[in-house]
């Protein structure tokens, strides 16, 4: 019989055997460590309070975590990891572990839930649809070795930035970063990241921000008037020369038009994801 329960007690080593086991056939294979999974419950804000288990004869068969913070004053809680070992798939788990967690969700005050899930998972699509979950983005997710030599604007300088000011960063958005790329995870890194600003004249014009332990491109802009001038170029370049193993850049809206540049310096664009969002309002 099966039995949810929250993941307070539950040993990390636990989670981590059972999500590595959950991905091990995924359409993108996931593996993760104790080390890393840790590293994503502080910086992420874990809640395994309002996290949820499905456990049969006290061992753990499926896990639903969730992340929580507050963005402009709303509670907001996120899906960041849903999984169900392979025997125990087609039971119907991960509705029945969001719907066992649901009210003490709300009565922790959250006002929604978002997540993310591969474009071409259908079967986890439809059951999240069936809860309620609506559609609110399409994600490109790329990855690849970063090349060097590319052509890049001369006149740009790219240095680290000491003093970040997220107003004026803010300016060169188009849309809100998701979740893993998003101000609150970032300033929760602190100094795990860094920050390159690429300066025309002394003016800054654009900005990467760099997770050189995850390998991880977390944002990349451009003011608008200074686009398609070898900026993002100059701030790929920079990386490149810095790291020569694969690195990732997730989640980006595809509505962003920033595939160019990535592709013409190696990287590959390997999967989409979904964006969706169950707003807990009555």
């Amino acid at each position: 019989m099966i039995q949810f329960k929250n993941l307070c007690t539950t040993p990390l080593e636990e989670i981590v055997r059972v999500f590595n086991l959950a991905f091990s056939d995924y359409f993108v294979p996931i593996k993760t460590s104790e080390e890393a999974l840790q590293r994503k419950f502080l910086v992420e804000k874990v809640r395994l309070d309002v996290s949820v288990g499905a456990f049969e004869n006290d061992q753990l068969v499926g896990f639903v975590l969730h992340f929580g913070t507050i963005v402009n004053g709303e509670k907001i809680l996120y899906n960041g990891g849903t999984g169900v070992i392979p025997s125990h798939r087609g039971q119907n788990l991960t509705c029945r572990m969001i719907t066992h967690c649901l009210p003490l969700i709300k009565t922790e005050g959250f006002s929604k839930i978002k997540l993310e899930v591969f474009a071409i998972n259908s079967f986890a699509l439809k059951a999240y649809q069936k809860m309620g979950f609506k559609e609110i983005r399409l994600l490109n997710c790329f990855k690849g070795k970063l090349l060097e030599g590319q052509k890049r604007n001369e006149s740009v300088r790219v240095a680290k930035m000491e003093t970040i000011d997220w107003t004026v960063l803010k300016l060169f958005w188009d849309l809100e970063p998701t979740w893993q790329n998003a101000e609150h995870t970032l300033v929760s890194l602190g100094e795990k990241i860094d920050f390159y600003g690429a300066l025309l004249k002394e003016e800054l014009v654009g900005y990467v921000v760099f997770n050189p332990m995850e390998r991880r491109i977390h944002q990349l802009a451009v003011a608008p008037k200074y686009r398609k001038q070898g900026v993002a170029s100059g701030l790929l370049q920079d990386i490149a020369e810095k790291e020569k193993e694969l690195v990732s850049f997730i989640n980006i809206d595809t509505r962003i038009e920033i595939e160019g540049v990535l592709e013409e310096f190696g990287l590959e664009n390997f999967a989409q994801q979904l964006e969706m969002e169950l707003l807990l309002t009555d």
